[in-house]
């Protein structure tokens, strides 16, 4: 199949008379359409009792819609080759869907079902209960994952984005069907929704045919907003904990801008200075130190607050070597300025990711819902390489010395003994 030449069209905007937001941007290169739908909703909104229901109700989102049954559902997307996949983070919850343009008709018709009429049904309930108790069980296996989850927890205390992911066996065991049409009443309203289209199509269609299935969704709610970090760090706080594996696993966690932050663009750029293979954790620690197994660092922003992790995991002799150089590069970026060249290197590094990422019609319909829902504006990622590149070595240290504080911090040490001295 011949590919059309790409060209660049601009987002396009629209509203639907019960509140529900349209963002489309063509792109006729291929026959493909991708649609991905953001309501606001997801972690933020749990508390302990109901900790893991977002997570448990989009597992469920496809389990049967409308007329169709788990099993006829699957066969209508299979026969047109549709694909969905239900999602939820800390502040949003949605589905993706993706279909051939000459599809989109009948795509929309299956994927309004799933959005308007799911079923929830019991015993599907019952099985995906099971499915993320046996998951709970298991995080604990992957080491590095659950050390930067344990680092979350820490950096976000008593908030509900500290609390875990799939929610706990405690909390998911109690759920019943009640609670799980309670969170998908509370999320899924109209005016609590944005559909964003990228692909083969044009927007008076694909407007008729979002009017003629979801023009019927009039539903309403009062959807609680997560708030902002009210426990802020003062001190260090320190998870430790031992474990059957023989690598130490270790993550230090700062709290750092929100995704609607202008500190966002500047600590976007100052993470690329430490995080890939040209970085300075890559170098310092592990080539020239040899400290590290696998060593980096993630920035994570979200509405309300954002959170920055180093992480790096190493052998059990070099431990406490590896936390004090960790902190030290740290510390580096609030007391000196970055060169030229780490700041050249973490733009590039940053902005090609950035790109790369773009180069699929779902990222790009991921990209502009999420932004726009998140009150960034649909066109925050027209804007966003202008504004990378306008960030300074000044503007780095500034963002290190506001966020990444000495004493400040939380750390996640998984350890196969016991780990001696204090770390204050």
């Amino acid at each position: 199949m011949n590919k059309k030449p790409r060209t660049i069209f601009p987002t396009k905007k629209e509203e639907l008379p019960n509140g529900i937001t349209l963002l489309l941007r063509e792109n006729h290169s291929v026959p493909t359409i991708s649609i991905t739908v953001y309501f606001k909703g997801g972690k933020g909104i749990e508390n302990e009792k109901t900790n893991g229901i977002s997570c448990l109700t989009q597992r469920l989102m496809t389990r049967g819609a409308g007329e169709y049954s788990t099993l006829s559902l699957y066969e209508q997307l299979e026969k047109y080759g549709i694909r969905i996949n239900p999602f939820f983070g800390k502040d949003t919850a949605g589905i993706t869907m993706m279909t051939l343009s000459r599809h989109f008709d009948r795509a929309m018709e299956l994927f309004s079902q799933v959005i308007l009429n799911p079923k929830f049904p019991e015993e599907e309930l019952e099985k995906e209960k099971k499915n993320l108790i046996e998951g709970i069980h298991k995080e604990k296996d992957d080491i590095l994952p659950y050390c930067l989850q344990k680092c979350e927890g820490l950096v976000f205390e008593g908030h509900p984005y500290s609390m875990p992911r799939k929610g706990t066996e405690e909390s998911v065991k109690k759920f019943t069907r009640e609670d799980v049409l309670k969170y998908y009443q509370d999320v899924y309203f109209p005016a609590n929704m944005v559909v964003s289209i990228v692909g083969d199509i044009q927007m008076d269609y694909a407007l008729s045919v979002l009017s003629r299935y979801f023009n019927g969704f009039n539903s309403s709610s009062s959807l609680l907003d997560p708030g902002d970090i009210e426990n802020p760090i003062k001190n260090v706080r320190e998870g430790i904990e031992q474990t059957e594996k023989r690598q130490v696993a270790l993550c230090i966690g700062f709290q750092a801008p929100s995704v609607v932050s202008e500190d966002y663009y500047t600590f976007s750029v100052l993470n690329h200075v430490l995080s890939g293979m040209g970085s300075r954790l890559f170098v310092e620690l592990r080539d020239k130190q040899a400290l590290a197994y696998s060593v980096n660092s993630i920035f994570s922003s979200y509405k309300n607050a954002g959170i920055f992790r180093a992480y790096i995991l190493t052998g059990y002799d070099q431990k406490e070597r590896a936390r004090m150089s960790l902190l030290e590069e740290i510390d580096r970026l609030r007391t000196r300025l970055v060169s030229y060249d780490e700041l050249v290197r973490a733009k590039r590094y940053h902005l090609g990711l950035f790109d790369i990422r773009l180069q699929s019609n779902s990222s790009v319909a991921s990209q502009l819902a999420y932004h726009e829902i998140m009150n960034n504006g649909y066109d925050f990622i027209d804007k966003y390489p202008e504004r990378i590149k306008l960030i300074t070595r000044q503007k780095v240290k500034r963002a290190a010395e506001k966020y990444l504080k000495p004493q400040s911090y939380a750390i996640a040490i998984l350890t196969p003994g016991s780990y001696p001295g204090n770390l204050r």
